[in-house]
């Protein structure tokens, strides 16, 4: 057994899962998470950026900021409808997430 070996971690994992599963199920709390996020991300995107535009580079940045923040959002938003449309992982909008973390 390694120092790095965590198989010892498994049986309490799954013990943890299934005694959340009994509440609600995986995907629906990664959904609502997901949603909680993108809203939050929206909101920000909206509040810190209010008066962006082009008329100087932090203007520039800003926008540069709003449109990331968008991203995030939609990403976000992804990752929370995914569960409910296919039964595979949402790899396809955890992967830009993944890569703006």
């Amino acid at each position: 057994m390694s120092f790095f070996d965590w198989s010892v971690l498994d049986p309490l994992g799954r013990t943890v899962i299934a005694a959340i599963e009994k509440v609600m199920s995986l995907s629906a709390i990664t959904s609502l998470l997901s949603l909680s996020a993108a809203l939050v991300a929206t909101w920000v995107m909206q509040v810190t950026t209010h008066q962006a535009g082009l008329n100087s580079s932090v203007a520039r940045l800003a926008l540069a900021q709003r449109i990331a923040l968008a991203a995030l959002a939609i990403f976000l938003m992804l990752n929370a409808v995914t569960p409910f449309i296919t039964p595979d992982p949402p790899w396809l909008a955890n992967l830009p997430l993944v890569v703006a973390f």
